[in-house]
């Protein structure tokens, strides 16, 4: 049920900070939704799941500890975006 909720509120908000923007439009609110909405495991271990940019800002403020643990799925994430987009944009550009 949270992610759920948390997914259509980070596609709203997503959606809302690219609103000004002439150009590319949707390729900076899909990039900004995936930035928002990778998960990741909370503890070693755990199975829960949590927004990874949250794990991480949490563990850097609260518990004075900097790991990138919470960041390796969007090591993962980002450039599969990014060649998704890419090819999207291929695609487009050539058949339409």
């Amino acid at each position: 049920m949270y992610w759920v909720l948390y997914i259509l509120s980070s596609l709203l908000v997503s959606f809302f900070l690219v609103k000004n923007i002439k150009k590319r439009k949707n390729e900076f609110s899909f990039f900004l939704f995936v930035l928002l909405a990778t998960p990741a495991t909370v503890e070693i271990g755990s199975s829960t799941l949590a927004p990874s940019l949250f794990i991480f800002f949490f563990d850097l403020i609260l518990e004075s500890n900097f790991s990138l643990r919470a960041l390796r799925p969007l090591v993962l994430t980002l450039p599969a975006t990014i060649l998704i987009l890419f090819v999207f944009s291929s695609i487009k550009k050539r058949f339409y």
